[in-house]
């Protein structure tokens, strides 16, 4: 694996090459943003590069399938290591930047699988606003907010 620095606004993989932005050496987002990378990385390797970038050029379900597996390892790490998950950024990346893969709803969806998988519950607003800290606890029960879930599903 060779890592290295380019000019560009956003990084990328092309086995053995992990690109990241210059502008992010040495801050907090280069692990995340390297994590992510690796992902790729890994795939690229396992599958073959150039049959992984055909289908990841010319293939948007594919596309989104791997974006979303490189996603998951980053929000992983963030996770790991007490980091925010920003889900609208997220969601604005899948739903933007990687050639319009999907609406904005839609990758909002997907992000919220993502973070659920990991055992992250997204709050949502019933009556009341959605809290992040609860009350202490067992002091109180209400019944006027809303939580999300989704049904387990086989892997």
């Amino acid at each position: 694996m060779i890592k290295v620095y380019v000019p560009f606004k956003t990084g990328f993989c092309i086995y053995p090459l992990i690109c990241l932005p210059k502008a992010i050496k040495e801050t907090a987002e280069e692990a995340p943003y390297f994590i992510h990378e690796l992902a790729h990385f890994k795939r690229q390797k396992k599958y073959g590069v150039f049959a992984w970038l055909a289908k990841y050029l010319f293939n948007k379900r594919f596309r989104l399938q791997e974006e979303l597996h490189a996603f998951r390892s980053e929000i992983q790490y963030k996770y790991a290591h007490g980091l925010s998950v920003n889900r609208q950024y997220y969601a604005a990346t899948i739903s933007n930047d990687y050639f319009k893969i999907c609406t904005q709803t839609e990758a909002e969806d997907f992000i919220d699988k993502l973070i659920l998988r990991e055992g992250k519950m997204v709050p949502k607003a019933g009556l009341e606003p959605a809290w992040i800290a609860p009350h202490a606890p067992q002091t109180c029960v209400s019944t006027s907010s809303t939580t999300s879930a989704f049904p387990k599903t086989k892997e």
